[in-house]
């Protein structure tokens, strides 16, 4: 019998084959026939690559079949966009291409740190500007993709990745100008009451990712290799490269946090707590895009002992600028940034969290001044609008964490 999810995927997909007016054989795709699609792409040194794009902006995410031991290279409209390692060993590494035309067919070229060429160049489109007139989209949906074939064999719960693939080439066969991808993109619950024991707490999980321990960093320790085994290995196997052309937002829900979300007199595993945070967005790092629209590129430059020095470069248009600052955790209570270098002759912001009835008011107040009042013309409003946009974009990312 079908479960809930199981019966809201398939009326999802018989639901989407009725949208786009094309056959859509059901047998095809949970059938023990499928197949993942074959293309005469050469995909070379890659493993996957999931892009992710506005209308000035792209964001790439990719692996490789083997570490690479020089920085590779994008190759776009006469520029090189220097690649960023995101894991210990160079398997897996991000692309952050700006100042990108909307409404445009790029081509990518990737290369090795030597020039020599990782894979077949391939074409990446950015969206029509967000004032202009469109005719038509096509945008495809789904949720729930996660599974890991090391436990889908000992629970029943999950398809198989070759299935899996086969759902992705076939969607991807509805050449959608964009691909939601709502939630669950693994199953690998570590304390849930009701589903640890199935993912990674059953006998078959332990034996091949281990065990977590909460007590190390993320990276650079044995949690890594279970993070890699656990929850990556459940998404770039099942993209590959498909999506190379297609730009793909993720969305999390409960199990991309390590866990179902329940409530017993033993255990609360909602809100996620600061570790199974860490957990979602290290996966979220090494296998798939994040987004935000006003921020051009984000750099973390080091930790310090109560916080991070980062590099935030925004834009507007064609309007881009970098600044340095030192943020400092006040646990609990509120987050300070205080300005390193940058455009500015002073700046000063505070994230406030307040304890409400019920839950907590967020607030971001910055007070900043130009270096100079050329700058300060082009520059202020903008920064005026980012100060709202990442307070939204804080509320609606903690809608999507905490509902």
């Amino acid at each position: 019998m079908l479960n809930r999810r199981e019966l809201l995927a398939l009326q999802a997909m018989i639901a989407g084959g009725a949208f786009v007016g094309r056959p859509f054989d059901l047998f095809d795709v949970f059938g023990s026939s499928a197949k993942a699609a074959q293309t005469n792409w050469d995909s070379g040194s890659l493993f996957h690559i999931l892009p992710n794009v506005s209308h000035e902006r792209a964001l790439l995410k990719a692996s490789f079949l083997s570490a690479l031991t020089e920085t590779p290279e994008i190759l776009v409209d006469g520029r090189r966009i220097t690649g960023q390692r995101n894991d210990t060993n160079g398997l897996y590494w991000q692309f952050d291409i700006p100042e990108l035309q909307s409404s445009t067919e790029y081509t990518l070229e990737l290369r090795s740190g030597g020039g020599e060429a990782l894979a077949e160049p391939w074409s990446l489109s950015t969206f029509p500007d967000p004032q202009s007139d469109i005719d038509h989209v096509r945008i495809a949906f789904y949720h729930c993709p996660g599974g890991h074939d090391v436990t889908a064999a000992a629970n029943g719960a999950r398809r198989p990745t070759n299935v899996r693939r086969a759902l992705i080439d076939k969607v991807a066969s509805f050449q959608p100008n964009a691909i939601v991808a709502n939630g669950d993109h693994l199953y690998w619950d570590l304390y849930s009451p009701r589903f640890a024991q199935r993912y990674a707490m059953s006998e078959a999980g332990i034996a091949y990712a281990g065990r977590f321990d909460r007590n190390l960093p993320i990276l650079g320790t044995a949690n890594e290799d279970f993070v890699l085994k656990g929850g990556v290995e459940q998404i770039a196997p099942i993209y590959r490269t498909t999506c190379k052309s297609i730009p793909v937002f993720f969305l999390q829900d409960d199990h991309d946090y390590f866990d179902n979300d329940d409530a017993t007199d033993e255990i609360f595993t909602f809100p996620p707590s600061d570790v199974m945070l860490r957990l979602a967005r290290t996966v979220q790092k090494l296998a798939y895009p994040e987004f935000l629209p006003w921020c051009a590129r984000a750099r973390k430059d080091r930790e310090t002992d109560d916080g991070i020095v980062a590099t935030l470069t925004v834009a507007k248009g064609p309007l881009q600028h970098s600044f340095t600052t030192k943020n400092t955790n006040r646990e609990f209570e509120r987050i300070e940034m205080g300005l390193l270098a940058g455009p500015f002759k002073q700046l000063h912001g505070v994230w406030r969290f307040d304890e409400t009835p019920g839950g907590c008011k967020v607030s971001l107040e910055l007070d900043f001044e130009f270096s100079n009042r050329l700058l300060a013309g082009a520059m202020s409003k903008v920064f005026q609008l980012l100060t709202g946009s990442m307070v939204d974009a804080f509320r609606v990312r903690a809608a999507t964490i905490y509902g």
